[in-house]
């Protein structure tokens, strides 16, 4: 089965920030825990995971998303979420629990 999701992960400012593109599911599970590992290997201050390009996101994004901010990352964790993705985390109530930003620039900024 192929992969629908690219992961990118590259420094901004004070950040690390992963990009992703494509759809983010299942079978695409493994390349953004890839890319988080990566990233959190960075000693960078802030974590940014970028999903303004997700065009599908599952129940598995979420959950990568919450243990990344609460079991493993030994940083501040910024989502930029458009409005298709920050609505199923809405619904779950995953907004309470992830510091969403609306740009790259405002996650970098109000970070620590």
């Amino acid at each position: 089965m192929d992969c629908l999701l690219t992961a990118a992960v590259t420094r901004a400012a004070n950040a690390v920030v992963v990009t992703l593109a494509g759809e983010l599911d299942l079978v695409s599970a493994p390349r953004l825990r890839t890319a988080l590992d990566e990233a959190l290997a960075d000693p960078a201050a802030v974590l940014v995971v970028d999903l303004t390009a997700v065009t599908f996101f599952g129940l598995i994004g979420s959950a990568l998303l919450l243990d990344t901010v609460h079991a493993r990352a030994p940083r501040p964790v910024r989502i930029l979420a458009p409005p298709r993705v920050r609505r199923p985390l809405e619904a779950v109530g995953l907004d309470h629990l992830l510091t969403l930003s609306p740009d790259l620039v405002s996650a970098i900024s109000t970070a620590g």
